[in-house]
């Protein structure tokens, strides 16, 4: 069988040096299609953090974790069959899939590594045509009545959100399941996760908030039913310990925006805290969201954009009976639940007249992602017609 050459944008390994990467548009080599193995078309991908991550190489260069001296990134979108490998029955050329990215799971099917990430020899939708294994497929329903871009942006984004809402809420439950939730907030940090969390939260009957500091992401929120709270109101809240602990003015400055934030929480949730904080951000918000939790509260979370390592008191978390929930995107049959979940409820991000980046307009979506320059939640690019 021929090796499949195909067009790409490309990172290389930095092999040792920590300074950030570059895409680099070249032809790649993906070798010969496998029996597992089902050789794709492209149509939409959904830029993702972790692509974010392996570009600044932080916290490690994943090429050389990989061991591997190039690598084809992009693990969120939709793509057309082309072609499969003898042992593929179940699929034919012209099929519709969503890409799954739990490329190796441990025995219970939870990821261990994720594809074109840190899972070796995977490749990823920045490619004009890429191959992956079967499993990482999940065909989307014809006339499903949503379209591909909303399919691509759901793909990565709604079924993390998803399988963190199962154990964030039942653990919530665990220790309040006796609470009316009419009365209770869900509240999280800005993000496509957090979104999509917020509207599940809201189908189950909480109240639920989001912080931004975009008027154009205030207005769509506002009109989904979600309350806003203005990040600009609270504009030295980013905690680093060592500036905290040695620079008078910045702790002083910390201090006073983490009260006007905590204020702003208790307005709106009636001095009571949040029932569930989602918290994809990390150390630089993490003190305030503790702070912000009710007691019985959660703290959940499934991404760590800014800062991996975090510290709390045990005694005080202990005393509050806060639970703090970690999950890694999602098993298989947690995607199925949440592609169901979706076609019933209509639980779908609205993307449709979102801008969505062209082929050769990768590097700037890459640079505006790194620099905030977005408004959607959810990041669209294009790398072959439907």
């Amino acid at each position: 069988m021929a090796e499949i050459i195909t067009e790409a944008w490309i990172l290389n390994s930095g092999y040792g040096n920590t300074e950030p990467g570059l895409l680099m548009r070249e032809e790649m080599n993906l070798g010969v299609l496998l029996p597992d193995e089902v050789l794709i078309h492209p149509i939409y991908g959904c830029w993702e953090g972790n692509m974010h991550h392996a570009i600044m190489r932080d916290p490690v260069d994943i090429c050389m974790q990989r061991k591997e001296d190039k690598i084809v990134l992009g693990n969120a979108g939709v793509v057309k069959v082309i072609d499969t490998g003898k042992n593929v029955k179940d699929l034919k050329p012209g099929d519709v899939c969503m890409l799954f990215c739990n490329a190796i799971s441990d025995k219970y099917g939870y990821p261990e590594k994720i594809l074109a990430y840190d899972a070796p020899n995977t490749y990823g939708l920045l490619s004009r045509q890429s191959k992956v294994s079967r499993h990482t497929l999940i065909p989307i329903p014809p006339h499903s009545g949503f379209s591909l871009k909303q399919w691509a942006a759901f793909s990565l984004r709604y079924v993390t959100a998803w399988a963190n809402w199962k154990v964030a809420l039942k653990c919530w439950q665990s220790q309040m399941g006796d609470v009316p939730v009419e009365n209770e907030f869900v509240i999280s940090w800005g993000g496509g996760v957090c979104l999509a969390e917020l509207e599940l939260a809201k189908n189950y009957g909480f109240n639920v908030a989001m912080i931004t500091s975009l008027n154009e992401r205030k207005e769509s929120l506002e009109q989904a039913g979600i309350i806003t709270v203005d990040r600009r109101g609270f504009p030295h809240l980013h905690y680093d310990q060592e500036r905290y602990t040695n620079d008078e003015a910045y702790k002083k400055n910390y201090r006073t925006s983490e009260k006007l934030f905590l204020e702003k929480i208790n307005e709106i949730t009636g001095g009571a805290g949040a029932a569930i904080f989602i918290d994809n951000i990390g150390l630089s918000v993490y003190r305030a969201t503790l702070k912000a939790l009710s007691r019985q509260g959660v703290i959940a979370t499934s991404g760590w954009k800014w800062g991996m390592e975090l510290s709390h008191l045990r005694a005080i978390e202990s005393i509050n009976r806060h639970i703090h929930v970690h999950t890694h995107y999602a098993k298989h049959t947690e995607a199925i639940e949440a592609m169901e979940y979706a076609l019933r409820n209509n639980w779908m991000p609205q993307v449709d007249v979102d801008y969505v980046y062209e082929w050769d307009e990768i590097p700037r979506l890459c640079s505006d992602y790194a620099t905030g320059n977005l408004i959607s939640y959810f990041p669209l690019y294009k790398i072959n017609d439907e």
